[in-house]
Protein backbone atom coordinates (compact mmCIF):
# COMPACT_ATOMS: atom_id res chain seq x y z
CA UNK A 1 0.00 0.00 0.00
CA UNK A 2 3.08 2.06 -0.64
CA UNK A 3 1.54 4.95 -2.88
CA UNK A 4 -1.99 5.04 -0.97
CA UNK A 5 0.03 5.47 2.07
CA UNK A 6 2.24 8.43 1.06
CA UNK A 7 -1.08 9.84 0.13
CA UNK A 8 -2.42 9.64 3.19
CA UNK A 9 0.79 10.77 4.83
CA UNK A 10 0.33 14.08 2.92
CA UNK A 11 -2.63 14.63 3.75
CA UNK A 12 -2.17 13.90 7.47
CA UNK A 13 0.57 16.31 7.16
CA UNK A 14 -1.44 19.00 6.07
CA UNK A 15 -4.23 18.39 8.50
CA UNK A 16 -1.20 18.98 10.83
CA UNK A 17 -0.37 22.46 9.58
CA UNK A 18 -4.58 23.32 9.53
CA UNK A 19 -4.67 22.27 13.25
CA UNK A 20 -1.08 24.05 14.11
CA UNK A 21 -3.14 27.13 15.12
CA UNK A 22 -0.02 28.92 16.83
CA UNK A 23 2.21 28.04 13.53
CA UNK A 24 5.05 27.03 16.13
CA UNK A 25 4.96 22.86 13.98
CA UNK A 26 4.02 21.37 17.32
CA UNK A 27 0.22 20.50 17.96
CA UNK A 28 -0.91 20.86 21.75
CA UNK A 29 -4.32 21.33 23.40
CA UNK A 30 -3.94 24.91 22.99
CA UNK A 31 -4.03 24.69 19.51
CA UNK A 32 -6.78 22.68 19.46
CA UNK A 33 -8.45 25.64 22.12
CA UNK A 34 -7.00 27.99 19.86
CA UNK A 35 -8.72 26.95 16.47
CA UNK A 36 -12.31 26.56 18.92
CA UNK A 37 -12.15 30.21 19.94
CA UNK A 38 -11.37 31.59 16.60
CA UNK A 39 -14.46 29.31 15.21
CA UNK A 40 -16.35 31.14 18.27
CA UNK A 41 -15.33 34.19 17.52
CA UNK A 42 -16.07 33.55 13.53
CA UNK A 43 -19.49 32.98 13.73
CA UNK A 44 -19.84 35.52 16.69
CA UNK A 45 -23.58 36.54 17.87
CA UNK A 46 -24.90 34.19 14.99
CA UNK A 47 -23.34 31.10 16.85
CA UNK A 48 -25.32 29.55 19.07
CA UNK A 49 -23.95 28.91 22.91
CA UNK A 50 -24.99 25.39 23.24
CA UNK A 51 -24.08 24.34 20.11
CA UNK A 52 -20.54 26.03 20.73
CA UNK A 53 -20.42 24.39 23.98
CA UNK A 54 -20.71 21.06 22.63
CA UNK A 55 -18.59 21.70 19.30
CA UNK A 56 -15.71 22.60 22.31
CA UNK A 57 -16.56 19.71 24.34
CA UNK A 58 -16.10 17.18 21.06
CA UNK A 59 -13.18 19.25 20.18
CA UNK A 60 -11.58 18.86 23.00
CA UNK A 61 -12.35 15.31 23.50
CA UNK A 62 -11.08 14.33 20.20
CA UNK A 63 -7.96 15.92 21.23
CA UNK A 64 -7.82 14.29 24.39
CA UNK A 65 -9.11 10.23 23.02
CA UNK A 66 -6.54 10.94 19.55
CA UNK A 67 -3.90 13.68 19.37
CA UNK A 68 -3.09 13.78 22.85
CA UNK A 69 -1.93 10.06 22.72
CA UNK A 70 -0.08 10.79 19.48
CA UNK A 71 2.34 12.75 21.74
CA UNK A 72 5.03 9.74 21.97
CA UNK A 73 7.65 10.99 24.13
CA UNK A 74 5.04 12.97 26.35
CA UNK A 75 6.59 16.40 26.19
CA UNK A 76 3.48 18.04 26.04
CA UNK A 77 3.21 18.38 22.33
CA UNK A 78 2.12 16.35 18.89
CA UNK A 79 4.81 16.55 16.36
CA UNK A 80 4.18 16.24 12.71
CA UNK A 81 6.25 12.92 12.36
CA UNK A 82 3.88 11.67 15.94
CA UNK A 83 1.02 12.84 14.39
CA UNK A 84 1.30 11.05 11.27
CA UNK A 85 2.75 7.87 12.95
CA UNK A 86 -0.38 7.78 14.98
CA UNK A 87 -2.52 8.00 11.81
CA UNK A 88 -0.95 5.35 10.28
CA UNK A 89 -1.36 2.88 13.05
CA UNK A 90 -5.24 3.61 14.52
CA UNK A 91 -7.63 1.65 13.36
CA UNK A 92 -8.65 3.58 10.33
CA UNK A 93 -12.95 2.67 10.78
CA UNK A 94 -12.42 3.13 14.65
CA UNK A 95 -10.74 6.45 13.91
CA UNK A 96 -13.40 7.57 11.23
CA UNK A 97 -16.36 6.86 13.74
CA UNK A 98 -14.99 9.22 16.70
CA UNK A 99 -14.04 11.91 13.71
CA UNK A 100 -17.72 11.84 12.88
CA UNK A 101 -18.92 12.28 16.38
CA UNK A 102 -16.51 15.42 16.10
CA UNK A 103 -17.64 16.67 12.45
CA UNK A 104 -21.20 16.58 13.22
CA UNK A 105 -21.06 19.01 16.76
CA UNK A 106 -18.51 21.43 13.66
CA UNK A 107 -22.15 20.80 11.58
CA UNK A 108 -24.22 21.46 14.28
CA UNK A 109 -22.89 24.98 15.51
CA UNK A 110 -21.56 25.95 12.07
CA UNK A 111 -24.97 25.19 10.91
CA UNK A 112 -26.33 28.51 12.60
CA UNK A 113 -29.99 29.28 10.37
CA UNK A 114 -30.51 25.33 11.51
CA UNK A 115 -31.33 24.48 8.29
CA UNK A 116 -29.49 20.80 8.56
CA UNK A 117 -27.06 22.14 5.60
CA UNK A 118 -23.96 24.38 5.69
CA UNK A 119 -24.19 27.02 2.94
CA UNK A 120 -21.30 28.99 1.05
CA UNK A 121 -21.27 31.49 3.74
CA UNK A 122 -21.10 29.61 6.92
CA UNK A 123 -18.64 26.84 5.11
CA UNK A 124 -16.25 30.07 4.42
CA UNK A 125 -16.39 31.21 7.68
CA UNK A 126 -15.38 27.77 9.78
CA UNK A 127 -12.62 27.86 6.57
CA UNK A 128 -11.38 31.07 7.64
CA UNK A 129 -11.39 30.43 11.30
CA UNK A 130 -9.53 27.58 10.08
CA UNK A 131 -6.51 29.88 8.55
CA UNK A 132 -8.13 29.71 5.06
CA UNK A 133 -8.21 32.85 3.04
CA UNK A 134 -12.13 33.53 1.50
CA UNK A 135 -11.31 32.62 -2.34
CA UNK A 136 -9.87 29.10 -1.23
CA UNK A 137 -13.06 28.79 1.49
CA UNK A 138 -14.81 29.61 -1.89
CA UNK A 139 -12.58 27.41 -4.17
CA UNK A 140 -12.89 24.12 -1.67
CA UNK A 141 -16.75 24.56 -1.29
CA UNK A 142 -17.49 24.58 -5.20
CA UNK A 143 -15.46 21.89 -5.67
CA UNK A 144 -17.09 20.01 -3.07
CA UNK A 145 -20.82 21.00 -3.85
CA UNK A 146 -21.19 18.74 -7.03
CA UNK A 147 -24.64 19.17 -7.07
CA UNK A 148 -24.70 22.91 -7.38
CA UNK A 149 -27.11 23.01 -4.64
CA UNK A 150 -25.11 26.02 -2.82
CA UNK A 151 -24.93 23.76 0.25
CA UNK A 152 -23.62 20.81 1.82
CA UNK A 153 -25.54 18.00 3.84
CA UNK A 154 -24.55 16.41 7.44
CA UNK A 155 -24.09 13.06 4.77
CA UNK A 156 -21.80 14.85 2.27
CA UNK A 157 -19.74 16.56 4.70
CA UNK A 158 -19.32 12.94 6.43
CA UNK A 159 -18.29 11.35 3.04
CA UNK A 160 -15.94 13.72 2.52
CA UNK A 161 -14.07 13.64 5.77
CA UNK A 162 -14.21 9.77 5.78
CA UNK A 163 -12.41 10.13 2.50
CA UNK A 164 -10.22 12.93 3.55
CA UNK A 165 -8.96 10.54 6.59
CA UNK A 166 -8.75 7.37 5.23
CA UNK A 167 -8.80 7.36 1.15
CA UNK A 168 -6.08 6.55 -0.65
CA UNK A 169 -7.79 7.43 -3.93
CA UNK A 170 -6.01 10.79 -5.39
CA UNK A 171 -9.18 11.86 -6.79
CA UNK A 172 -11.09 11.74 -3.93
CA UNK A 173 -13.31 14.65 -3.54
CA UNK A 174 -12.94 14.62 0.16
CA UNK A 175 -9.30 15.23 -0.26
CA UNK A 176 -10.30 19.28 -1.23
CA UNK A 177 -11.69 19.48 2.08
CA UNK A 178 -7.96 20.84 3.06
CA UNK A 179 -7.48 23.58 -0.05
CA UNK A 180 -3.47 22.73 -0.17
CA UNK A 181 -3.94 19.36 -1.27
Amino acid sequence: MGRGFDILSRKWSLDFDALDYDGDGLLSRADMEGLVESTRVAFGPEGDPVKFAEFRSASLRWWDRFLAPADGDRDGYVTRDEYVAAYREVDLATMSAALIAFVDAIFDFVDTDADGRIGIGEFAALQRAWNASREDAMTVFESLDVDGSGHLSRGELHMYVQQYYTSPDPDALGNNLNFRF
